[in-house]
């Protein structure tokens, strides 16, 4: 069964989530492997897939009745996320083992094995090895609470958070959502339940 707290790559060839792939990812998240996709330093920053629409996207990427989803999702992810974040090529899926999982949706190998050192130290009765199981984020509660902690924690983001008022604009709210979720998705949803959050602790 799909594991209900990571992330989807499932979309058919309608899905509006195709313009956030093709006309927003660059190469942005070190660590990259040189030569993997063609990647070098003088790449950084650029748009990282050859796509221009969806009718670019090789059908092996796309949810359909012949291609379905766990298929569709594991070699969507696989490719998308390839080559950095210290992960493997499309051919390792670390794409799809490192997307993102968890309640701060924890992506990238590279994030994984910084959580995985910090549960070693700081709590290791709860410890569970997320580099080998990158499900158990997700999965087990207690690990996906506690990576949510590190994320939050790690980044210092108490500080900013501390900041925030009620009533706060949507503006002032983004200085730490997009902290967290830097492509600001769905921030008007997250301000909603932050303003709830708000009047059920007051």
């Amino acid at each position: 069964t799909a594991n209900k707290g990571a992330e989807s790559g499932c979309y058919t060839s309608t899905n509006s989530s195709w313009s956030g792939w093709i006309a927003r990812k660059t190469w942005a998240e070190p660590n990259f492997i040189n030569g993997c996709l063609g990647y070098s330093s003088s790449k950084k920053g650029t748009k990282k897939f050859p796509w221009n629409s969806v009718d670019d996207v090789p059908n092996k990427y796309i949810c359909s009745k012949n291609n379905p989803k766990e298929t569709a999702e594991k070699n969507l992810l696989s490719y998308v996320y390839q080559c950095e974040g210290d992960n493997g090529d499309e051919e390792s899926t670390d794409g799809y083992k490192y997307r993102g999982h968890g309640w701060i949706q924890l992506t990238w190998k590279k994030q994984y094995v910084q959580f995985n050192n910090w549960m070693k130290t700081y709590t290791p009765d709860d410890f569970k090895d997320v580099v080998d199981n990158s499900d158990l984020i997700g999965e087990d509660k207690t690990i996906d609470a506690i990576s949510g902690m590190w994320y939050w924690q790690t980044r210092g983001l108490n500080t900013t958070a501390d900041t925030l008022k009620e009533g706060c604009s949507l503006k002032s709210f983004e200085t730490i959502s997009k902290k967290v979720n830097s492509a600001a998705l769905d921030n008007d949803k997250r301000k909603e339940i932050f303003d709830k959050a708000i009047q059920i602790l007051k």
